[in-house]
């Protein structure tokens, strides 16, 4: 039984884990700085000290089928827990790179007027109401951060979440590669 649930625990925690990566480089190399964010390192060293808790006590016995009913559910309490904490891990560092997206979208935007935009961009009218949209979501996200009673439902918000912020980074992407270029070479200020 332990067995079939540390195989089901690996599944969702390399999910998690994955997107948690991604996200955190990018957040890391968006940063003009190219500082390192502590929290998210923090959240991912005590998911693996919960792990190695976890799986120092199931390999403590020769057999699976002699773990005692309490360090059974101990090995669950601590994988939950791990996987508590690699899903705080991808919110601080998903806030962390909206935030950063977004200023630098801001940024390089306010120096042009919306005559000038719209001439260079004809998709900004969407765009724009996405990004007025996006801080409500992600604020949202925030507030149900902790609000979970399954694992199901921590993927299911880390798959929102990741959608969300493609979608940003897409908008960023299609800004910096074709717009501002457009709007630099048309417009100098």
């Amino acid at each position: 039984m332990t067995e079939i649930y540390i195989a089901e625990f690996w599944k969702n925690f390399s999910i998690i884990q994955k997107k948690t990566k991604k996200v955190y480089i990018l957040t890391e190399e968006y940063d003009e700085q190219l500082r390192s964010f502590i929290q998210p390192i923090k959240e991912q060293r005590d998911a693996l000290e919960h792990i190695t808790r976890a799986l120092s006590l199931y390999y403590s016995y020769d057999n699976a089928e002699d773990i005692t009913p309490e360090d059974n559910d101990r090995i669950k309490r601590n994988l939950n827990s791990a996987i508590g904490h690699i899903f705080r891990a991808f919110f601080d560092s998903a806030d962390v790179l909206s935030i950063e997206l977004r200023k630098k979208l801001s940024l390089a935007i306010e120096k042009y007027s919306y005559e000038q935009i719209i001439k260079v961009y004809p998709n900004y009218e969407h765009d724009r109401k996405v990004l007025i949209e996006l801080p409500y979501m992600f604020a949202s996200f925030r507030e149900q951060k902790d609000i979970s009673n399954s694992v199901e439902e921590i993927i299911s918000k880390v798959n929102l979440y990741y959608t969300q912020l493609e979608n940003l980074f897409n908008i960023y992407k299609n800004f910096m590669l074709n717009v501002y270029p457009e709007l630099k070479a048309n417009f100098l200020n």
